[in-house]
């Protein structure tokens, strides 16, 4: 059974009170979820990253571990807000999750991002047009939160 798949109503509100679940629920159709990074760690189990904005200015990294075999599933959850698990940001992205049904967890998360970006980029290619110039930016970022490396950040740019 692939993890994703597992990510049922009945695992949601084992893993979260209803409280909490129907807070995140707000969370998620608010748009406070950013967007989510899908990797596969085993055959069986599938991470997903994310950040929530949430009353504090910078928003809370939320992680998800669910892992599935045929006959049940586990749920994992951590944030950095002051709860730090099983909280209404963790809900809001394994809602999100839930309701996107994608991203595939079979590629990286720099490709998941990148495939979007593609598709985001292809929607404003004309019928008429089969090509769309392009550039790319690069910048490297310090980090913005102690522990945390500097990253590489990608912008397209359209003429």
């Amino acid at each position: 059974m692939d993890a994703l798949s597992a990510l049922s109503e009945q695992l949601l509100a084992e893993h979260f009170d209803a409280q909490t679940l129907a807070r995140g629920r707000e969370y998620a159709a608010a748009g406070a979820v950013g967007p989510t990074r899908v990797t596969r760690t085993s055959q069986i189990a599938v991470q997903v990253g994310a950040q929530v904005q949430g009353t504090a200015p910078v928003p809370y990294e939320v992680s998800l571990y669910l892992e599935a075999e045929p006959d049940t599933a586990w749920l994992f959850s951590s944030c950095t807000c002051p709860v730090q698990a099983r909280c209404k940001h963790a809900a809001a992205v394994a809602v999100t999750v839930r309701a996107a049904g994608e991203p595939k967890a079979d590629a990286a998360p720099g490709v998941l991002a990148l495939r979007g970006l593609v598709e985001e980029l292809a929607a404003d290619l004309h019928p008429d047009d089969d090509k769309l110039p392009l550039a790319l930016e690069f910048a490297l970022e310090q980090a913005r939160r102690f522990g945390q490396g500097p990253t590489v950040r990608v912008r397209p740019l359209r003429r």
